[in-house]
């Protein structure tokens, strides 16, 4: 057959960009990145860091991010203030609900599809190919490790659990990677409300936007804000029919790239506020106990 000459050149041309880098280049600015994440991450309440945090690593990270149960003594005082930024630094900061209490882990698959359609932001959503050791991570016993393994002999495919990873390259820019890590604390802060926004197949264990309730959603709130890449595709809304100029604009600003993430981050915070706090359990159709998923759905 033909020799992979084309894949050959790029993978050459890729170790002479290391060599001329330098490799203790790349290793210094991937850890102070990884280092950066480490510090906010693990101040979130509603992130869960996995794997030794203090250990030396590469500047990959892997997650949970939890859902929340409303918390009835408090959620009024949190209406009015939640969005609060008093005394917070400035820059790309989303800060938490408070006075909820912590509930099941939202899907990794579905954490990595609102990085990727709310945000551009590409991850990885899923379990890991060492499944003894996603077991530690995730504290799996025996028990409940034969009941994943049961119901994936049925086809249930979906009832893995898992979780989110996300890199941070030395090419990145200090925009990007705040960037990032504000889209992070965004989910971490509104994620499982875009829930009634999504389907879950149980036997693929993948998220799919639901197009039709996205627009009457937009339609019904007559938005006029910058379209997200989740709606951006969907014929028949009024997302972006009075923005395209702006955000131009914004592009050609010396700190275009800068605005363009606020804005991003803007248009996700309204679209969410659309949305229900506490969205209710969905119901499966299939005859799976819905206690033995790992994660919200």
């Amino acid at each position: 057959g033909t020799p992979p000459i084309i894949q050959t050149i790029r993978a050459a041309l890729a170790f002479w960009v290391k060599e001329y880098i330098g490799y203790e280049l790349i290793e210094r600015q991937e850890h102070i990145y990884v280092e950066k994440a480490l510090n906010r991450l693990l101040q979130n309440k509603n992130i869960k860091v996995l794997g030794n945090t203090s250990a030396k690593r590469q500047a990959v990270v892997s997650f949970l991010i939890y859902s929340m149960t409303n918390s009835y003594a408090t959620d009024l005082k949190n209406e009015y203030d939640d969005d609060s930024r008093e005394g917070k630094e400035e820059g790309l900061y989303m800060w938490g609900e408070t006075g909820n209490k912590r509930d099941k882990p939202l899907h990794g698959a579905f954490v990595a599809a609102l990085l990727n359609d709310l945000f551009g932001i590409q991850a990885r959503g899923g379990c890991a190919c060492a499944g003894p050791y996603g077991h530690s991570l995730l504290k799996v016993d025996e028990i409940n490790s034969i009941a994943y393994r049961s119901a994936i002999k049925k086809g249930y495919v979906g009832v893995k659990p898992g979780w989110t990873r996300i890199s941070f390259p030395y090419y990145m820019s200090n925009e990007e990677f705040e960037f990032i890590l504000a889209a992070l604390e965004f989910i971490a802060t509104y994620g499982q409300r875009f829930l009634t926004l999504y389907h879950f197949d149980l036997r693929t264990g993948s998220w799919s936007a639901r197009e039709k309730a996205l627009i009457c959603l937009i339609t019904n709130k007559n938005s006029n804000d910058p379209a997200l890449p989740l709606a951006n595709g969907i014929k028949g809304t009024k997302v972006d029919n009075k923005q395209p100029n702006d955000r131009k604009t914004a592009e050609a600003k010396p700190n275009g790239m800068v605005t363009k993430f606020e804005m991003s981050l803007k248009t996700a915070i309204e679209i969410a506020h659309l949305l229900p706090k506490f969205p209710p359990q969905r119901r499966l159709q299939e005859e799976l106990d819905l206690n033995l998923l790992y994660f919200r759905v």
